[in-house]
């Protein structure tokens, strides 16, 4: 819990006698509450044309972070689940530097048909195959974040992808943008093998406090 200290010092003054400055110390200790609110707002759907896989318009999420204090380690995650309803990170970057932004591919993993967990990570490779991710496609994301935030792609323990977040006291955006070009080697019509059913990725903030 976070304390902020106030000393006052009182000084008394007696004219005329010998006797010592009286000090009197007392520290005032008040409590401030941590209190940290989410609004989210954004393009939460669209269309996927079968001939190319291209969407029809870019998918966003907004998430506006108010706090009375700084925060770090805040993760913005994504994930869909697998064939075995597991949970996958969704997200996967080929950068690791610190910044206010960044770009990454986020997998889009057919909701009735889920994907294995072979071809949501074949999406998630610097080079993919649409033969062997089937049931899932990846498209280009760019993630940013203002008032001195700060955006580092991380791997948890699990080696799963996220990206931590370092958010100043005040009014934070962290916002995502998913672009409507299919990542290549996640989409091709002639192999037919991605179904014509609903599409979905889940993305959240973890770790607030």
């Amino acid at each position: 819990m976070k304390f902020l200290k106030f000393l006052l010092l009182f000084l008394f003054f007696i004219s005329n006698k010998a006797y010592a400055d009286i000090v009197a110390l007392n520290n005032l200790l008040i409590e401030v509450t941590p209190t940290v609110s989410v609004d989210i707002q954004g393009n939460y759907s669209t269309n996927i044309n079968p001939d190319n896989g291209t969407l029809g318009s870019n998918l966003t999420i907004n998430f506006l972070v108010s706090s009375n204090e700084d925060l770090n380690n805040i993760r913005l995650k994504a994930i869909v689940n697998d064939s075995n309803n597991t949970s996958i990170s969704a997200i996967s970057s080929q950068q690791s530097s610190i910044g206010s932004n960044a770009s990454c591919y986020v997998v889009l993993a057919n909701n009735t048909y889920p994907p294995t967990a072979a071809s949501i990570a074949d999406c998630k490779a610097p080079n993919s195959t649409p033969q062997i991710n089937e049931e899932a496609i990846a498209y280009l994301g760019t993630l940013n974040i203002d008032n001195q935030g700060t955006l580092e792609y991380q791997l948890d323990e699990s080696n799963q992808g996220y990206y931590n977040c370092t958010i100043l006291n005040g009014n934070t955006n962290i916002s995502l943008n998913i672009g409507t070009t299919p990542k290549p080697g996640t989409y091709d019509s002639q192999t037919a093998l991605d179904g014509d059913n609903t599409f979905e990725v889940m993305v959240y903030l973890d770790n607030i406090p």
